[in-house]
């Protein structure tokens, strides 16, 4: 994670999350000790969302993927890997982020 991502991701925290400073940090300093280097998150991203995945709100889909994007492009640049990652998001979120149809 450069240091452009870092202080995009305490900032997320800090404005989606309304957390203070010092919590945003812990918050990032938790994560990364639950995802450590990512592998998981980059290799097997149902299995990471498996668990969780059916109980997301449209919003919370949205919400998701519009963070992750944002992340990604701290740097002003996007890398091969945080491209294959949104489109994994977006590919795993298709149900949530399709919008509702109505019968006529």
């Amino acid at each position: 994670m450069t240091g452009a991502e870092k202080q995009a991701v305490l900032k997320a925290f800090e404005e989606e999350f309304s957390l203070s400073e010092p919590d945003a940090s812990a918050l990032l300093t938790s994560s990364v000790d639950l995802l450590g280097n990512g592998h998981d998150l980059r290799t097997a991203l149902d299995k990471v969302l498996k668990p969780s995945i059916e109980q997301f709100s449209q919003a919370q889909a949205e919400s998701a993927l519009q963070l992750i994007t944002r992340i990604a492009d701290a740097d002003g640049t996007r890398y091969a890997g945080q491209n294959q990652l949104i489109t994994q998001v977006e590919s795993a979120f298709a149900r949530k982020l399709a919008p509702a149809t109505k019968w006529d």
